[in-house]
């Protein structure tokens, strides 16, 4: 009888240890995934038509890598670079999106469908079109980080009356996107410029990325995406019911504030680098959070991972489909992204689970 009752009262708690060992084997399987993932991307993204001599290909002779300093400055001063970005750029806009839908409690926000690059946009078509400024790069970042800066404070303020209700944030965000977007069109319809640069810059472009990219992506994404992690536990709880939250002691102001500065330092630095992308900040999240659960100390760094692989095959198919054109990458992750946030649409009007 004593022996029954035991083996019942066990029972639970040996099925709550087998589904975390489970969920633990998926974790480091999906991670073991993703860094070959990226490995193999980043080989790719260096080597992908060079030519070393005329008999064979780069990718299966590795011995014409050395003596032959054309290839190498080709590698190290225009390939390592733009592919360092993406990887940079891809995390923190997986981080973004993450901690978007945390502070929204909506699974299909994403940086580029609330808009908040989109005030980037048309801080820089200010510059360019009624300012003049010829420099284009040397104010991008100003410019990027100000536009952002504002339409994320727009957002901020507008959602503060709806009480962070999810859909109306999401709907604020759609009328800040589409507000910042027409008025981006018509200082571009109403100004005669030769506005090539910021037409190929407002597609996300990775062209072009130097050292001097990576710097500042280093110094102000990777640390950005840093601290973001180290909110994964708060994140936990902001994505639960507010009243949940306020029960725990958290303090829901002072959280979303944070939160909502992370996002406008991740997706303003990244939309200075090399323009906005969209669906990076959907994707990741939707992609680890499948596999791997709701837990946000596993999903944030997991989605920065995501997101680099995302980018760095995306800007790699960009390179290769139209060759020798280049498609801006912004394109290649549309193309991917808008049929994929199409399909959560339908699984969540449906009453569906969301991939």
């Amino acid at each position: 009888m004593f022996v029954s009752i035991h083996h019942k009262s066990a029972s639970p708690s040996r099925q709550s240890s087998l589904r975390r060992k489970r969920l633990s084997g998926r974790v480091w399987v999906f991670l073991t995934l993703t860094l070959l993932m990226l490995f193999a991307g980043s080989y790719l993204a260096l080597i992908v038509h060079l030519q070393p001599s005329r008999k064979m290909p780069i990718l299966f002779n590795w011995a014409g890598w050395y003596g032959n300093d054309a290839l190498l400055q080709s590698i190290l001063a225009i390939r390592l670079p733009r592919l360092i970005a993406a990887a940079i750029v891809g995390a923190a806009l997986g981080v973004a999106g993450c901690m978007l839908q945390a502070l929204t409690s909506n699974e299909l926000a994403d940086p580029e469908v609330m808009g908040i690059n989109q005030g980037a946009n048309m801080a820089i078509a200010v510059l360019l079109v009624l300012l003049q400024f010829q420099t284009f790069r040397f104010f991008t970042v100003t410019a990027s980080m100000l536009g952002t800066a504002f339409s994320g404070t727009l957002i901020y303020w507008l959602s503060l009356r709806s009480r962070f209700h999810p859909g109306g944030v999401v709907l604020t965000g759609l009328v800040n996107s589409l507000f910042f977007s027409s008025m981006t069109t018509t200082l571009i319809i109403f100004h005669d410029t030769d506005l090539y640069q910021l037409l190929r810059w407002m597609a996300g472009d990775l062209s072009g990325m130097s050292w001097e990219d990576v710097r500042f992506s280093l110094y102000t994404l990777v640390p950005t995406v840093f601290l973001c992690g180290l909110s994964a536990g708060q994140l936990n709880i902001l994505s639960m019911s507010e009243e949940t939250a306020v029960s725990v002691g958290q303090r829901l102001s002072l959280v979303r504030t944070g939160v909502i500065a992370g996002i406008i330092v991740l997706v303003g630095a990244s939309t200075a680098i090399c323009g906005p992308i969209g669906f990076i900040g959907l994707m990741a999240p939707h992609i680890v959070r499948s596999v791997c659960g709701l837990n946000y100390r596993v999903i944030l760094p997991l989605a920065a991972m995501t997101g680099s692989v995302l980018l760095v095959w995306a800007d790699l198919a960009g390179r290769l489909l139209f060759y020798p054109l280049e498609a801006p990458v912004g394109m290649i992750t549309a193309f991917i992204g808008a049929p994929f946030f199409i399909i959560l649409m339908r699984l969540r009007g449906k009453g569906g689970r969301s991939i």
